[in-house]
């Protein structure tokens, strides 16, 4: 496989999970070059910021980009 810019390959450790069946489900992705970890409420926020990744902009991607806020830097301990 051949890159032709670092933004062009992305890979990330995904995990999802709810509490409970009635739950939302959340997720949180790492990314493998940097070990850093973002936690979505949702899965719809889980996709927009892999899209926004994709677009380019993900580097400046932030919560507000989505209706509910639904994206925290970090991962729950």
């Amino acid at each position: 496989m051949t890159m032709s810019q670092p933004s062009d390959y992305h890979s990330y450790l995904l995990r999802m999970w709810r509490d409970n069946p009635q739950a939302a489900w959340q997720a949180t992705l790492q990314s493998t070059a940097t070990e850093q970890v973002h936690h979505f409420t949702s899965v719809e926020h889980t996709w927009a910021f892999l899209k926004a990744k994709m677009a380019g902009e993900g580097d400046d991607w932030h919560a507000s980009q989505t209706p509910e806020g639904g994206f925290e830097p970090g991962a729950p301990d």
